[in-house]
């Protein structure tokens, strides 16, 4: 079984083994970190290989223990050197959004504050981690720093001053800017404020606002569309339901029953409480669960939705880790799986869970696991670690009757109840009555049953208007705003367009609705 230094200098291995791979793919030059990484692993790897090749003792997994110690304090100290490329690796991953934004066209002129506020925050944090005389750093520069200057243009853009440019003036960056990508910020600032002056100098920026007018169009038609499909899925869900309610009235029990004796009606009354009582005792509640996991394998988050039983305080955070897997026979493998609920400890992003040290927790949980004939896809060499996040809806759930108990609640009834139901069918008999079809056993199960499944496709219908009805209402207030923004464009960009079909558009969109 792997200790528990040998599974932090595993962890660690592989956390820089990824990040000099990313390092490198960004181009830097990274060979010396490599060399060293290389250096360590092969010392560690001969150390523990002597180890095991010596007869086994009572301090054999002592001296395991403290080779993979040693190994694992030498990539710790590679890691701290790697550091700062780090934070910058990241702080370049993070200031994509501004390019996606751009280009998804969701950078607009109410948001466009938050965008620079989170870019000054940006830059501070580059500042601190950024040393401007090396080499590496300035490769990573000439890639960081254009994507603020998107912000830059979307604010000249909307309002014809930009807080951002004014931040990098004053923090004395304009240089940086002019040597690491050659943008000179002042001949942006100088620039005319008009819209036709800033989209040339924005490749971001959708060139044509008749265009970006077509596009808000073809989205509102969609909204448009989307919206009958919902109200017509809406009224057939209340057409289904209105049917159901109509074959369940229909099915009535009381009917049937009413010119038996008082002691019929109190059987019924019986019957219907205690299945009552056993669905009861039976069900179980489940909550709707979204669950994120975050795997090493491919470095992605994967969101999933289901539901399960109750989380108490309602989200829960597991660190799960897979060593690789090790045939102990001939197509028999076992490995080990440590997880441990790290829901106290809180970062903003589950990758940031990898880096923990399993090892120095109080709850962690070890168990092996074994399997047979696995195949190539199934096996792994380095280590997977997979962090889950798991969210609960205390507000929506779902009754879990998923047992017999619970199904057959009704047949258990009826069971306990049989003989002093053929009690009360003895005593029409002895009082003379000969008709007992009225109060046939087997014609009250049948409508009781028909009531049941009608009660259970009402309750899914229910389910289901009410997400229509949410989604219908989403969508109206989508439509509103794409409506709202259409406007806007084209009012505060009138003198641009010269494509009349926009001009119609805009007639029939606003103008005829009064919008």
């Amino acid at each position: 079984m792997t200790n528990g230094f040998a599974f932090n200098y595993k962890s660690k291995k592989i956390e820089l083994e990824r990040l000099i791979s990313n390092l490198e793919d960004l181009g830097l030059d990274v060979s010396k970190y490599q060399q060293t990484l290389n250096e360590i692993v092969a010392s560690c790897t001969k150390e523990v290989e002597e180890i095991q090749n010596k007869p086994k003792n009572a301090f054999t997994a002592a001296y395991l223990d403290s080779a993979h110690s040693r190994g694992f304090k030498s990539l710790q100290a590679l890691s701290l050197e790697l550091n700062k490329y780090n934070k910058l690796l990241k702080l370049y991953e993070n200031v994509q959004i501004y390019k996606e934004a751009a280009e998804e066209g969701s950078i607009l002129e109410e948001n466009i504050a938050v965008y620079a506020n989170n870019a000054i925050r940006s830059i501070i944090d580059l500042l601190a981690c950024c040393d401007f005389a090396d080499p590496n750093c300035e490769i990573i520069l000439k890639k960081i720093l254009p994507f603020y200057v998107i912000i830059i243009q979307k604010e000249l853009l909307f309002h014809g001053n930009s807080v951002l440019l004014e931040f990098i003036e004053e923090s004395g960056l304009s240089e940086i800017f002019r040597s690491a990508i050659n943008i000179n910020l002042q001949d942006l600032k100088n620039k005319p404020s008009s819209l036709v002056g800033v989209i040339e100098s924005d490749d971001n920026f959708i060139n044509d606002v008749s265009k970006k007018l077509h596009e808000q169009y073809e989205k509102i038609c969609a909204k448009i569309a989307k919206k009958k499909e919902l109200a017509a899925a809406i009224d057939n869900k209340q057409s289904e339901k209105k049917a159901t309610n109509k074959r369940r009235n229909d099915a009535k029990v009381t009917r049937l029953i009413a010119s038996a004796t008082a002691t019929v009606v109190l059987l019924s009354g019986l019957i219907y409480g205690a299945n009552k009582g056993v669905k009861a005792l039976s069900s179980t509640k489940l909550y709707h669960t979204t669950k994120e996991t975050y795997s090493t394998v491919d470095g992605l988050t994967r969101t999933t939705a289901d539901y399960q039983e109750k989380i108490p305080a309602g989200e829960k955070i597991l660190v799960v880790s897979y060593t690789p897997w090790e045939e102990f026979m001939t197509n028999n493998y076992t490995r080990t799986v440590v997880s441990a609920d790290v829901s106290d400890i809180d970062y903003e992003k589950l990758e940031e869970y990898v880096a923990l040290n399993l090892a120095d927790l109080n709850n962690v949980n070890i168990t092996n696991e074994n399997s047979t004939n696995l195949s190539a896809k199934e096996t792994y060499e380095q280590q997977i670690t997979e962090v889950i996040r798991l969210i609960q809806n205390s507000n929506n759930y779902i009754v879990d009757s998923d047992n017999l108990a619970y199904r057959y609640s009704l047949l258990i009834v009826l069971l306990m109840l049989f003989v002093p139901w053929a009690i009360v069918k003895m005593s029409f008999l002895f009082a003379g009555v000969t008709d007992l079809s009225l109060i046939d056993a087997s014609e009250i199960m049948r409508r009781l049953k028909i009531r049941k499944d009608c009660d259970k496709v009402l309750e899914e219908l229910d389910k289901d208007i009410s997400n229509l009805i949410a989604e219908y209402d989403a969508n109206n207030k989508d439509l509103e705003n794409l409506l709202y923004n259409f406007k806007h464009i084209y009012v505060k960009y009138r003198f641009l367009i010269e494509d009349p079909k926009v001009l119609d558009t805009y007639d029939t969109l606003i103008r005829k609705k009064g919008i």
